[in-house]
């Protein structure tokens, strides 16, 4: 997966996945409609429900708590920001679980699709096609993180680590060659 192994596995999915996010109105797309696409993805989750110490919980929240740590283990202030994201929409997803089966669905779909639809309006404006036309699951993976770290870059944290995301991409850029080949 790493072409420079001098660079780590969170630098390269930031270059990764930020080769074809640079543009700031596409940033600023996906910072709003990838936590919006998890969500919608996250409602069938909400129905998976079951007691645990007493405790009525669906297996969204499991999910969270999963995605949370592995945040963690890439990048702590990423997940510091991914973590109420995830939170909030494990409380949407419950809230949805328990409307009508028919009625969670359509918000979910729509939810989904709506985000992908207006992150393809960003990759329009940006020029560049979207990173999972050539590695979904990386893409997937990704994407949450990216929004995290952007968010953290919005307020001015990890400069050095944008610096030299930027600079990779600066280099890529000039020798025509794709980050995410």
């Amino acid at each position: 997966m790493n072409a420079d192994p001098d660079r780590s596995t969170w630098q390269h999915m930031l270059v990764f996945y930020g080769s074809s996010h640079r543009h700031p109105v596409n940033i600023g797309i996906h910072v709003v409609c990838v936590p919006i696409i998890m969500g919608g993805a996250m409602v069938p989750l909400g129905w998976l429900q079951g007691e645990v110490g007493g405790l009525q919980l669906s297996a969204v929240w499991l999910f969270v708590a999963l995605v949370a740590v592995g945040a963690s283990l890439l990048d702590g202030v990423a997940a510091l920001f991914l973590s109420p994201i995830l939170v909030a929409q494990a409380l949407f997803v419950t809230q949805v679980a328990h409307l009508p089966w028919t009625t969670g669905a359509a918000i979910g779909g729509a939810m989904f699709v709506g985000g992908y639809l207006a992150q393809f309006v960003g990759h329009a404006i940006e020029g560049r096609p979207p990173a999972l036309t050539e590695r979904l699951w990386l893409a997937q993976v990704s994407a949450p993180l990216f929004v995290a770290a952007e968010l953290a870059r919005m307020v001015g944290l990890r400069r050095e680590q944008w610096a030299q995301v930027d600079a990779r991409l600066d280099e890529l850029d000039a020798q025509g060659v794709s980050a995410r080949a």
